[in-house]
């Protein structure tokens, strides 16, 4: 069983629905072997506490349930499928969103 603070919880519910609104239509042109990106049960997320009551949430593409697709770029050093890593930082004392933030790194 996981236990999160209902601030922790909150804020990830905040993220969540900017990162992946529920019942959002999928965008036009979606290829087929892309379209689970655009649902929230294939998303793996972690949250950790932050300065001055900010909560930085983690939204992490979950290979196991949305294979990545055959035509991803990859990094030059390993020849590995990048991943996008989206980062939110949440004021829970305000409940807004301060920042959101991409990165790219190799899947491991």
């Amino acid at each position: 069983m996981l236990h999160l603070d209902g601030n922790t919880a909150a804020a990830i519910q905040l993220a969540l629905e900017d990162f992946l609104p529920r019942g959002a239509p999928l965008p036009a042109g979606i290829p087929p072997d892309e379209a689970c990106l655009h649902q929230q049960q294939s998303y793996d997320v972690m949250s950790a506490p932050g300065p001055e009551g900010v909560v930085l949430v983690q939204f992490t593409p979950n290979d196991a349930v949305c294979p990545p697709p055959p035509g991803l770029s990859v990094e030059a050093r390993s020849g590995k499928p990048l991943l996008d890593v989206t980062t939110y930082a949440v004021d829970v004392r305000t409940m807004r969103i301060l920042s959101v933030g991409v990165h790219v790194r190799p899947r491991s």
